[in-house]
């Protein structure tokens, strides 16, 4: 998806490294290696790095809470899916 994205902006990506690590993605630019696309909600507050949001770009990222629901869920878990459904009931 996101070479299509690429394209249509008029310019085909050269992958050093691909990855699903927020953290290792954000280090390598902040170590000026590159640039990454990451989801908003990866973002770690980097003095050296520029977040810049793309916007109707066609990227979407589906993200999952589970839990099976046979298993006791501590008030802690409990607290913590209710956290997890508000704050992305405001992202959307």
């Amino acid at each position: 998806m996101l070479d299509v994205v690429c394209d249509a902006a008029g310019f085909a990506p050269r992958y050093l490294y691909e990855g699903n690590e927020p953290a290792r993605l954000s280090a390598l630019v902040e170590a000026d290696i590159g640039v990454a696309f990451m989801p908003g909600t990866a973002r770690y507050p980097h003095a050296n790095v520029r977040y810049l949001r793309l916007e109707d770009a066609g990227l979407t990222r589906e993200i999952a809470l589970l839990w099976h629901r046979s298993r006791y869920l501590s008030q802690a878990a409990l607290d913590f899916r209710e956290v997890v459904l508000a704050y992305f009931e405001t992202q959307s």
